[in-house]
C-alpha cells in the first residue's frame, strides 16, 4: 500500500510526515459527479430512447395482430412517438436523475433502477398522454398502449446500459484518489473493498496518531496537507478509535478539497439495505431487518431452479469443450467432489470442474481446511497456505479458477437443493464445527455458488470476515440484495481479485 518511498521527520520527532507524491499529468476530464456529466447522461438518455422506438417498433410490428402496429404502419407509429425521447428526459429528469450532487462514483447502478423504472414509466405515461391528445386535437395516428409498454421495457434496458457505461468511462478516465485513515484493525477489509471497486485507486494509509510505520503515508494531525499534495478526491474513515471536537475539526479542514466517507461503527452488521434515519436530530443507521418468509423462500428457490436451467443450458457447449481439455492436458477425473455443509447443517456432495493437479484424497481438501478451525484475521489466502499450493494448479486449472468457471457444474447442486444460487459461502465439515451462536445462523439458508463474500474480495477476506459477511446476509436477506449480488459477480470475477 505504501506510496511513499521517502519521508522527512518532524523535529520534534514523534512522527514522520510523507513526502508528497509527484501527481501526474491529468488528461482524465471531470469527475462523476462534475455536472459536466449531466449533459452526457441527458444527451444519451435522449438518443437511447429514440433508439428504443425504432428498434421497439420493429420488433413488435412482425407479432401484431392490430393492423395499426404492423409493419406497413411503422413509420407511421415512428412519427406518432417522436415525442417519446423528450417525455422519458423529463421523467428521468423528475425521478432526480441527473442531478450531480445525487451521483457517487462508488453507487452502484442497480441501486438506481427504481429510479429508472420510475423515471421511464413516468415518461411512457407523458407520451401516451401527449399522443391521445394530438389525436383528439388533430387526427392525427396515436400510439397503443402495448407499443408504448414494449417501447418502454427496450427504454430501461438501454438507459442502464448506457449509464454504466457512461460512469465505467467516466471512472476510467478520473479514477478516485482515496486516502484511507484506519489504526489498522480494518485496513486490510478495507482496502479490499476499495480493490474490488472500479475506478477507485487508494493511494494511502494514515494513521490516527504518531509515530506512523513505514508502510503508512502520514499521520491524522496532517490530513489536510496530505489531501492536498496528493491530489486526493476521497478519505474514507475506517476505525480510529478517536472521536472529538479536534478530529472533528481535521475532518472539516478536508471538506473543501476532499469528499469524506464514513465507514460505520458496528459496520459488520449494516448493508446497504440499512437506513439512516434520525431520532429527534440524533442519526441513527437502522440494521436492515430479514425478509424470509415462506413465500420469499418460496420466491428462491423458484428463481434458482430456473436460474440453475437456464445456465446449464446456455453453458453446456463450454462443459462439453472444458471436459475434453481437462482430460486431454491432466490426468484425474474431469470433476472434483468435496463433502460441503448445507442448510440445517446437512452433508452434501459439492461439483466443481477438476482445476488441481490428483494428489491424495487426504490433501484436497487440507487448502479448504487451513487455518479456519479458529478465528483469524489473516487473510484467507495466508492462513490457508494458499502460496505453497501454486503448484498444484493445472495449466487450465489455474485459468478456471481465477475467473470462478470451475464453479459452473455447481449449478447441478442447486438442481438437486442442495445449494442456491446466492448464499453464504459452502463450508467444509471442519470449518463448520467451531460455528455457534449468531455465526450458526448461516445455515439457516441454503449455501451459495456466489454470494457477499464472493463480491467482497473472497480469499483476501479473513475467516471472521466470511463469519461476519455470512451473518449478514442471513439476518439481512432481501431477494433485491439477491438480485444485487448476482449483477455484482460478473464484474467481480473478471477482476479476479482473491482467487488462489
Amino acid at each position: 500500500m505504501t506510496t511513499v518511498e521517502d519521508r522527512d521527520d518532524h523535529a520534534d520527532g514523534e512522527h514522520a510526515v510523507a513526502t508528497p507524491l509527484p501527481v501526474p499529468s491529468d488528461p482524465r476530464g471531470r469527475p462523476w459527479e462534475d455536472a459536466s456529466w449531466t449533459w452526457k447522461i441527458l444527451l444519451s438518455d435522449f438518443a437511447l430512447s429514440a433508439v428504443a422506438v425504432v428498434a421497439g417498433l420493429a420488433i413488435v410490428a412482425p407479432m401484431a395482430t392490430n393492423k395499426a402496429n404492423q409493419i406497413d404502419a411503422y413509420w407511421t407509429n415512428v412519427v406518432a412517438f417522436s415525442s417519446y425521447p423528450l417525455c422519458i428526459v423529463v421523467g428521468m429528469a423528475i425521478a432526480g436523475t441527473y442531478r450531480s450532487n445525487l451521483r457517487s462514483p462508488n453507487q452502484s447502478t442497480f441501486s438506481m433502477l427504481k429510479d429508472f423504472l420510475f423515471g421511464v414509466s413516468f415518461g411512457a405515461i407523458v407520451s401516451l398522454a401527449v399522443s391521445n391528445l394530438l389525436h383528439h386535437l388533430f387526427n392525427t395516428h396515436r400510439s397503443t398502449s402495448v407499443v408504448v409498454i414494449a417501447v418502454s421495457m427496450l427504454c430501461f434496458v438501454l438507459i442502464t446500459a448506457g449509464r454504466m457505461l457512461l460512469r465505467h468511462r467516466a471512472l476510467t478516465r478520473r479514477p478516485v484518489r482515496v486516502l484511507l485513515v484506519d489504526s489498522g484493525l480494518r485496513k486490510d477489509r478495507i482496502s479490499t473493498h476499495i480493490a474490488i471497486q472500479h475506478g477507485f485507486h487508494l493511494v494511502g494509509w494514515v494513521l490516527p496518531t504518531g509515530p506512523a510505520p513505514e508502510e503508512a503515508v502520514g499521520v491524522l494531525e496532517d490530513l489536510e496537507q496530505l489531501v492536498q499534495d496528493l491530489s486526493i478526491d476521497r478519505v474514507i474513515i475506517g476505525s480510529t478509535g478517536l472521536i472529538g471536537a479536534e478530529t472533528a475539526g481535521i475532518y472539516r479542514s478536508v471538506l473543501p478539497f476532499a469528499k469524506v466517507s464514513l465507514v460505520p461503527r458496528g459496520f459488520e452488521l449494516v448493508s446497504w439495505r440499512s437506513r439512516l434515519t434520525d431520532l429527534s436530530g440524533l442519526p441513527l443507521l437502522e440494521v436492515a431487518p430479514p425478509l424470509m418468509t415462506w413465500w420469499d423462500r418460496s420466491v428462491k428457490r423458484l428463481t434458482d431452479i430456473v436460474g440453475a436451467v437456464l445456465a446449464i443450458a446456455v453453458t453446456l457447449p463450454v462443459w462439453i469443450i472444458l471436459a475434453i481439455v481437462i482430460k486431454a492436458t491432466s490426468e484425474g477425473p474431469v470433476f472434483f467432489r468435496q463433502p460441503r455443509i448445507g442448510r440445517a447443517g446437512r452433508v452434501f456432495s459439492i461439483i466443481k470442474f477438476r482445476t488441481m493437479t490428483t494428489v491424495p484424497e487426504e490433501d484436497a481438501g487440507a487448502e479448504d481446511q487451513a487455518g479456519l478451525e479458529e478465528p483469524s484475521e489473516l487473510p484467507l489466502h495466508v492462513s490457508r497456505g494458499k502460496a505453497k499450493l501454486a503448484n498444484r494448479p493445472t495449466r487450465v486449472g489455474a485459468v478456471l479458477r481465477k475467473y470462478g468457471i470451475d464453479e459452473i457444474p455447481q449449478f447441478l447442486n442447486v438442481l438437486r437443493g442442495d445449494m442456491s444460487i446466492v448464499g453464504p459461502r459452502p463450508f467444509v465439515p471442519s470449518e463448520s464445527d467451531p460455528l455457534e451462536g449468531w455465526s450458526a445462523r448461516r445455515f439457516e439458508v441454503r449455501p451459495g455458488i456466489t454470494g457477499l463474500w464472493q463480491v467482497s474480495g473472497r480469499n483476501e477476506l479473513s475467516a471472521e470476515d466470511l463469519r461476519q459477511l455470512d451473518y449478514l446476509y442471513v439476518a439481512s436477506w432481501s431477494f433485491v440484495w439477491d438480485l444485487r449480488i448476482m449483477a455484482e459477480t460478473p464484474t467481480v470475477m473478471v477482476k479476479g481479485l482473491g482467487s488462489y
